[in-house]
């Protein structure tokens, strides 16, 4: 039931976002081909194809991917999948490219990819680089549906990206994100990626965006939580809070502390939805139990303010103690003042001074 569920709110979130026909599709083609050089026509050895290398004649191949995924309304009822990759070359420029086919089929043929060397007296000129095209080995012509590899916005090296990126490009931080994900020109780091494939996604970067969906579809909790996040606020796609609590539900039922913490903060602070504080306090509970700082520390704060229980010193201490056991400094931190504060009783204190005795 989960499995459809996702299914659903995917395709027809898809369908409002990109204006697409959902349908149990091929949603990435296959795809085979030789690199060579763009200005003598050999082959290079050394290249890849993200993580794959290619071999001594330059040859590459990616094979198709069966998921339920989305086609695109084409002209004259056809449809266009997409893939996208990126191929690098020692000594070249790394390209970022999109492989197209405007039939069902499963494979975008065999290509040629022609790259540039950088030219540094050109460095500033985009034109010169030009657009790099990916060649039909058969008739020497572009394939239909736009086979292409296009040179990136600006410098394509990791300091012309992360200059990008604080330029505000969107487009410099998903590719930041694939590079550092997939390790390309750079020592693979996948947190720093799906940082900066975040970073995209909240900027509206559509292949960020997708990037995400497709990673919830496989139960890729932090990409749930994300997607719930981008929907609440409405950050590159419409808002619809509906769909994002039911995001955040899916990642939670799925075990992760920070989609309960969702859930539980949006029912018990009734901003957007009406208070449940049944239903808030359940997933606070529920956060608490998979032993997350952040989680006991909120549920304290909960507990001292009385926002979806009744206001309970000790018992906020309580969740205090346990929070700044598992790490939380704001609790640490709060334990130390609760213990100073001349106002609040011996009584209500025990317990902290109890704690503080075993950290001495």
């Amino acid at each position: 039931m989960k499995i459809v569920l996702k299914a659903i709110m995917f395709l027809s979130l898809a369908t409002c976002y990109l204006g697409c026909i959902p349908k149990v599709h091929i949603l990435t083609p296959g795809l085979t081909g030789t690199v060579i050089d763009a200005t003598s026509g050999k082959t290079i050895a050394g290249a890849s194809i993200l993580d794959r290398r290619t071999n001594d004649k330059g040859d590459f191949t990616i094979p198709a991917k069966k998921e339920l995924g989305l086609t695109f309304l084409f002209v004259g009822g056809h449809y266009v999948i997409e893939t996208h990759f990126a191929v690098s070359a020692p000594g070249y420029e790394t390209r970022t490219c999109r492989c197209s086919v405007v039939t069902p089929t499963s494979a975008c043929g065999r290509v040629r990819i022609p790259l540039q060397k950088p030219d540094p007296a050109k460095r500033g000129d985009k034109a010169a680089k030009g657009q790099i095209v990916m060649l039909n080995l058969d008739n020497e012509e572009p394939l239909e549906g736009g086979i292409t590899c296009s040179p990136l916005r600006g410098e394509t090296t990791i300091m012309g990206l992360e200059d990008d990126a604080r330029n505000g490009s969107d487009s410099a931080l998903y590719l930041l994100g694939i590079y550092y994900l997939q390790g390309i020109n750079v020592e693979k780091d996948v947190p720093l990626g799906r940082y900066y494939l975040r970073q995209a996604a909240e900027a509206g970067n559509r292949y960020a965006i997708n990037f995400f969906f497709t990673a919830a579809r496989e139960d890729d909790t932090e990409a749930e939580v994300l997607i719930g996040d981008l929907l609440s606020l409405g950050l590159g796609i419409e808002q619809n809070i509906s769909e994002a609590l039911i995001w955040y539900e899916i990642a939670a039922n799925n075990g992760d502390p920070i989609g309960m913490l969702r859930l539980a903060e949006m029912y018990g602070s009734g901003e957007i939805i009406q208070v449940d504080k049944n239903k808030s306090l359940y997933w606070y509970r529920q956060a608490t139990e998979t032993g997350s700082a952040d989680a006991m520390y909120k549920f304290a704060e909960q507990c001292r303010y009385g926002i979806v229980t009744p206001p309970n010193l000790k018992q906020a201490i309580h969740w205090h103690i346990k929070a700044a056991d598992a790490g939380s400094v704001r609790a640490y931190d709060f334990l130390l003042e609760t213990i100073a504060a001349k106002e609040i009783s011996a009584a209500e204190k025990h317990e902290a001074l109890e704690w503080q005795a075993k950290q001495q």
